[in-house]
C-alpha cells in the first residue's frame, strides 16, 4: 500500500524537490505526517521533500508516493533499535555488577548500562544515517507530473 499526495513544486534541489501539499482529512491519522513540515506563518499548507527523477521545475504539479514498507523499516530503526540498546545495556550493567561483587549497586549499574546502551545505539544509528542519506531510500518519490 502506498500513500499518495498531489502538490506543487516550490523549491528545486540537486536530486530532491520541496513540494507544497494541502492537508486532507486523512492527515491526522497518517503515519507519515511527521515527514511533512509546516512553515512558520502558514497554517494549512504542508511541505514535503521528495526525490526528483524527472528534473522538475518550480510551479509544476506532481504526484508523490511513499511506500508503506519503507515506513515500517524506518519506524523499526528509529524506535525499536534504541529500545533494544537500552534493554541490552541494562542487562549487561547488572551482569557486570554481579560479576564484580557490587550486588548492592545492581540498580545503579543497570541504569548506567542502559544509558550506555542507548548512547552506543544512537552513535551507531547516526553513522548508519549518513549511509542512508546517500541512498535516499526512505524519501517519498515523485511518481507523476500532472
Amino acid at each position: 500500500m502506498e500513500h499518495n499526495e498531489i502538490g506543487e513544486v516550490v523549491r528545486v534541489f540537486d536530486r530532491t524537490v520541496e513540494i507544497r501539499v494541502n492537508p486532507t482529512e486523512d492527515c491526522e491519522a497518517c503515519g507519515v505526517k511527521s515527514s511533512c513540515h509546516a512553515r512558520p506563518g502558514i497554517s494549512k499548507e504542508r511541505f514535503v521533500t521528495a526525490l526528483d527523477p524527472f528534473g522538475l521545475k518550480k510551479g509544476q504539479r506532481v504526484k508523490i508516493s511513499l511506500e508503506s514498507k519503507n515506513l515500517v523499516k524506518a519506524s523499526v530503526i528509529i524506535f525499536v533499535l534504541p529500545l533494544l540498546g537500552l534493554l541490552l545495556g541494562s542487562v549487561v550493567g547488572s551482569f557486570i555488577a554481579k560479576k564484580a561483587i557490587y550486588s548492592d549497586y545492581l540498580d545503579l549499574y543497570s541504569i548506567i548500562g542502559g544509558f550506555a546502551g542507548i548512547g552506543f545505539t544512537v552513535l551507531g544509528l547516526r553513522s548508519y544515517n549518513k549511509k542512508l542519506k546517500k541512498t535516499h531510500q526512505f524519501y517519498p518519490a515523485v511518481v507523476e507530473i500532472m
